[in-house]
């Protein structure tokens, strides 16, 4: 069970797992606990990621193109953290992996906050033009960090 209400629970009003509401600046925010995902800092993991999300966002109500985006987002993030070109001076070796955090927030809007996060970078892999257009077309924002990549995605169909 993802802690995220499935589409049919909620309707029901049968909405049993845990809730944290956030009060920032006037607006409140009701969120799910977060999922969190070890894989190896290699392209060929980024389905795992893909396949999490896709879950996620589908309980949390999201349409057929919005899951697809995501989709898209979370493998332009994977890619540019887990380049097999990446220099291997820039990385500790020893535990490479990436850890991708699965944030679900409920209200105001449905939305999926995803932190694609490479332990031991020391160096900021480049997020390329193509990369950037990418993420800027398919996710509501986003945002390169030296060893992270953060995306936030929300639902239209929730607001």
């Amino acid at each position: 069970m993802s802690g995220v209400p499935l589409a049919h629970d909620r309707e029901r009003g049968d909405d049993t797992s845990m809730t944290t509401t956030t009060t920032t600046g006037g607006s409140t925010e009701r969120a799910r606990d977060s999922v969190v995902l070890s894989v190896p800092a290699s392209p060929r993991h980024a389905a795992t990621a893909r396949v999490v999300a896709a879950s996620l966002a589908a309980d949390l109500g999201f349409d057929v193109d919005e899951i697809d985006d995501l989709r898209l987002g979370i493998n332009e993030a994977v890619a540019v953290l887990a380049d097999d070109d990446t220099d291997a001076a820039s990385f500790d070796r020893s535990g490479d992996r990436l850890e991708i955090e699965f944030r679900a927030v409920l209200e105001p809007v449905a939305r999926l906050d995803v932190t694609v996060h490479r332990p031991g970078a020391s160096a900021r892999p480049a997020l390329d033009e193509l990369a950037e257009r990418v993420l800027a077309a398919v996710v509501d924002q986003h945002e390169h960090l030296g060893d992270a990549v953060r995306l936030s995605k929300s639902s239209r169909g929730r607001r």
